[in-house]
């Protein structure tokens, strides 16, 4: 090795055969971040079309649901009854849960990521 070479560690996955569907889809990495009773709450590694949006996934019921934890807490896409959603919207905006779920954003392989001022995890454009 020369004197001016940088070796550079990166964080990788290994997909096995088994991970990778007939359709060509493949398995994601999965963080949950609470489960209560029926109800859970988690975000994916990046996914197929990759991550646009801040968001986490929720499901009950066998439903789910993406709900937005940028600035603009909301539905991105109802897998069952918009009340439900709006349930959940209701339930996870409190700054305990959007802090929590910008942290495991923070931790997942995106483009985005919140930017911590005073301790707390923002969007990068306030």
């Amino acid at each position: 090795m020369e004197n001016d070479e940088i070796i550079i560690f990166e964080k990788t996955t290994t997909i096995q055969p088994d991970d990778i569907h007939e359709d060509g889809s493949c398995c994601l990495f999965e963080q949950l971040i609470t489960r209560e009773k029926q109800m859970k709450v988690w975000v994916n590694s990046n996914e197929i079309c990759g991550h646009s949006r801040p968001h986490v996934h929720a499901s009950y019921d066998h439903q789910e649901y993406e709900i937005s934890i940028d600035d603009s807490i909301e539905v991105l896409k109802a897998g069952g009854p918009a009340r439900f959603g709006r349930f959940l919207v209701k339930s996870y905006s409190s700054p305990y849960w959007i802090q929590t779920f910008r942290k495991a954003w923070n931790g997942i392989m995106s483009n985005y990521k919140f930017v911590e001022v005073d301790g707390m995890l923002l969007t990068s454009n306030k």
